[in-house]
């Protein structure tokens, strides 16, 4: 399990997962597109995955989930248009 979308499609999808910690399924969607999930909802997580068949959901595990998400993001990070020495950025 490397993403947060894994972790959502192993619980059974959206729709389970939604169920399963109390949230909307368009939440658990846009979780799943956005591959985050805010700390806030890692303790339910946690506590419910053993219900869901899910064994080794730890606070660890969620924390590289998170990790792995910031240094994917930051490698595919590409800086705005660089402005040439001399030329007033107000006019570009």
């Amino acid at each position: 399990m490397n993403t947060w979308k894994d972790l959502i499609d192993a619980w059974g999808g959206p729709h389970a997962f939604a169920a399963s910690i109390g949230i909307s399924a368009a939440l658990a969607r846009m979780m799943s597109s956005r591959n985050s999930v805010k700390a806030d909802y890692w303790p339910i997580i946690v506590a419910r995955a053993p219900q869901a068949g899910l064994h080794g959901i730890t606070y660890e595990l969620l924390a590289s989930l998170k990790k792995g998400r910031q240094a994917r993001a930051a490698s595919t990070f590409r800086p705005g248009r660089q402005i040439a020495s001399g030329v007033d950025p107000v006019a570009v």
